[in-house]
C-alpha cells in the first residue's frame, strides 16, 4: 500500500481529543487530526502550484483528491471556511455548504485544534478551489465506482437466483 492508499484509508475521527483520550482512540484521533493537517498543506501546495494569478487549473482539487479522498478535503475546506466565516471573499453558496457539514469543535485549554486545518490560502482563490471541489464530490456520487457496480451486480444475482440459469430474453 502506497502513501496516497494511507491517506484515502484513514477516517475522519468524529470525536473531540479529550473523548478519544477516555475512551482509547488517541492513536485513531491523532491519526484523523495529522492527515486533517497534511490536507491543509497539501491543498495550500496545490493553489500555489496551479495558480497562474488569473486561473485555478482543476488538477489542483483533483491532485488532493486523489491523495485524500473527496471526504476529508470537504471536512478541511469546511473547517477553514466555518472558521473564516466573517470573509465576505467566501461565496454565500460556498458558505451555506460549508456549514452542513459537522466538523467536531475541540477546544483545550483555550486552544482551538481546529485551527491546525485552516487553510492559509487567498479567500478568493480559495473560493474558487472550493466550488471546484464540490463540483468534483457531486460528480464523483454520480459516477459509480467499478467495485460499487460489482457490488451491486452481486448483491442483484443473489437476489434471484431463479433468473440465473434462464435465456437472456426471460430476464427483463
Amino acid at each position: 500500500m502506497n502513501h496516497h492508499d494511507d491517506m484515502k484509508s484513514i477516517p475522519i475521527y468524529p470525536h473531540t481529543g479529550a473523548y478519544a483520550h477516555a475512551n482509547g482512540e488517541i492513536d485513531k484521533f491523532r491519526e484523523s487530526n495529522l492527515a486533517n493537517i497534511a490536507c491543509k498543506a497539501a491543498i495550500e501546495a496545490a493553489i500555489a502550484k496551479h495558480f497562474d494569478g488569473m486561473h485555478l487549473k482543476p488538477q489542483a482539487v483533483s491532485e488532493v483528491m486523489d491523495v485524500f479522498g473527496a471526504e476529508r478535503v470537504q471536512y478541511v475546506l469546511a473547517n477553514t471556511i466555518q472558521i473564516k466565516s466573517w470573509d465576505g471573499r467566501f461565496s454565500r453558496d460556498n458558505k451555506a455548504w460549508a456549514a452542513k457539514i459537522d466538523v467536531v469543535e475541540d477546544v483545550t485549554a483555550g486552544h482551538d485544534r481546529r485551527l491546525g486545518f485552516v487553510i492559509n490560502s487567498h479567500p478568493a482563490v480559495l473560493d474558487g478551489f472550493v466550488s471546484q471541489a464540490r463540483q468534483a464530490s457531486r460528480q464523483q456520487e454520480h459516477k459509480p465506482s467499478i467495485r460499487n457496480q460489482l457490488h451491486a451486480a452481486t448483491a442483484a444475482a443473489k437476489k434471484v437466483p431463479s433468473q440465473i440459469g434462464k435465456r437472456k430474453e426471460a430476464v427483463r
